[in-house]
């Protein structure tokens, strides 16, 4: 069975306060974001969209998806190796087929 759609954010906790519990991330210059400046508090929060089966990233399991995934036939790209088994193949096209239609949205 596959996942549901799901909206996750992932927080990482980049302060040297360990009052809270947890020492976070420590570097001698401080954490950086991705725009290269400081992250204020030290912390970063990112927002991560999962939709299995959206071998493109776009939000959709559609027809594009598919003709990406026919593409990596026999390569073991993470995106489009559906069931995890190491190779794209047959399988995962036919995971694919089964959730084409479905969105994050």
């Amino acid at each position: 069975m596959a996942p549901p759609p799901d909206q996750m954010s992932i927080v990482l906790d980049g302060d040297d306060d360990s009052s809270d519990g947890n020492a976070g991330v420590q570097a001698a210059d401080g954490v950086y974001g991705a725009d290269g400046g400081y992250l204020v508090d030290g912390n970063l929060t990112a927002a991560v969209d999962v939709l299995f089966g959206d071998v493109n990233g776009d939000g959709y399991v559609n027809l594009i998806d598919a003709l990406l995934q026919r593409g990596r036939n026999g390569s073991d790209d993470i995106w489009a190796d559906l069931n995890g088994d190491g190779v794209v193949n047959l399988l995962d096209a036919l995971l694919l087929r089964g959730r084409n239609g479905t969105s994050l949205w």
